[in-house]
């Protein structure tokens, strides 16, 4: 038991990495009323011939619904055997609420008890050693990185003994520090220090960010959440070899045969943003329509958002007959770019829309 339990844990160990919250998913998943009558089901079994009889029919319909899923022509087909599998499941859980209200002396025993705190108790005291692993392999990944980036071997073991004395547990903040070491020219304990108070001062700003002029651009740490309603929010924003930026991962959708994916990035300076873009990539032409409605509405978010404004129609008609365009609103350069991919086998596409901050020359053209 502990190994069906424990086992499977070591293939999210690079989930719990990059998210902390599947940790608290993990201990919510064993407590939560699912829990319950997951329990009832396995509890109450059915007869032999039963089980062998359902077992096929519920993996051949589980198999389609899945399969269904992938394309709208088989929406029907989705029904059908979601359907089946609903009620299933449903008149899975009648039958155990009627085994436990006829038989609930059978039910009602320490064992029970026993059998159903168990499973939840060893997850509980597995998760510690998951987490501590998890710090384990995140300290040896970047100890190897650092090996190839710092090149003085004294400034290697005070970096690898600072990085365990002041972040310890704290392995997202390690990251993000490890990240400037390797972006700069780091040569003396000096570099490696100065990298840490630079750190420090911008996790101060980022929990206070500070106002930044609307001629001067935008506060990233606000532009990293204007596409949050979309589901799509940038990760930090960070330094990269002198410039600074952020970028949001791919969010796939459609039913294409290679599903079409929307991120976002943010460009500019450390203590504004110039330039935020929403990028699209059609792999698939049969997601051409829904492609460009999502990209409709990320640029009438991202243009109100930014602006304060709601997206001219000219812009919108432009997007909507994906044409390209440059034009030129207040203080910012509105673009929006088709690019055509040639000799692809499913006709697909990218989608560009930007707006940036005008550049000193070009407001003086403008005025």
């Amino acid at each position: 038991m502990v190994f069906c339990r424990g086992f499977p844990l070591f293939f999210d160990l690079e989930k719990y990495k990059k998210d902390s919250v599947s940790f608290k998913k993990t201990v919510l998943d064993n407590i939560k009323l699912i829990a319950l009558i997951e329990f009832l089901i396995g509890f109450y079994v059915l007869s032999f011939w039963a089980e062998l009889i359902l077992f096929p029919v519920l993996v051949f319909s589980t198999m389609l619904h899945a399969f269904s899923q992938a394309d709208e022509k088989y929406r029907s087909v989705e029904t059908l055997f979601g359907t089946i599998l609903a009620v299933v499941g449903f008149s899975l859980i009648v039958y155990a609420l009627y085994e436990l209200v006829a038989n609930f002396s059978e039910f009602a025993r320490p064992e029970t008890v026993e059998d159903f705190l168990l499973p939840p108790l060893l997850t509980f005291t597995y998760l510690p050693f998951i987490f501590c692993l998890v710090v384990y392999t995140t300290y040896e990944d970047i100890f190897v990185r650092l090996q190839f980036s710092l090149k003085d071997k004294w400034a290697k073991r005070f970096t690898k003994s600072f990085a365990v004395i002041v972040f310890n547990f704290r392995i997202k903040d390690l990251e993000r520090w490890v990240w400037i070491l390797q972006v700069r020219d780091i040569r003396t304990i000096r570099d490696v220090f100065k990298a840490w108070q630079d750190f420090r001062s911008m996790r101060k700003v980022e929990k206070n960010p500070p106002a930044v002029p609307k001629d001067e651009g935008w506060s990233p740490y606000e532009a990293q959440g204007f596409l949050k309603e979309h589901g799509i929010e940038t990760g930090h924003y960070k330094e990269s070899y002198g410039d600074w930026s952020a970028s949001a991962p791919y969010v796939e959708f459609g039913d294409g045969l290679i599903r079409a994916d929307i991120a976002y990035y943010i460009d500019g300076s450390c203590q504004a943003a110039r330039s935020l873009k929403v990028t699209m990539n059609i792999n698939d032409s049969k997601d051409a329509d829904t492609a460009r409605d999502k990209m409709l509405d990320a640029a009438e978010t991202l243009f109100h958002k930014s602006t304060n404004h709601i997206l001219p129609e000219k812009i919108k008609e432009a997007i909507n007959r994906e044409e390209n365009l440059d034009d030129i609103y207040d203080l910012y350069s509105v673009s929006f770019e088709k690019d055509v991919w040639p000799n692809h086998r499913l006709n697909g596409y990218s989608l560009r829309f930007c707006i940036a901050m005008l550049e000193d020359s070009q407001k003086h053209q403008v005025a």
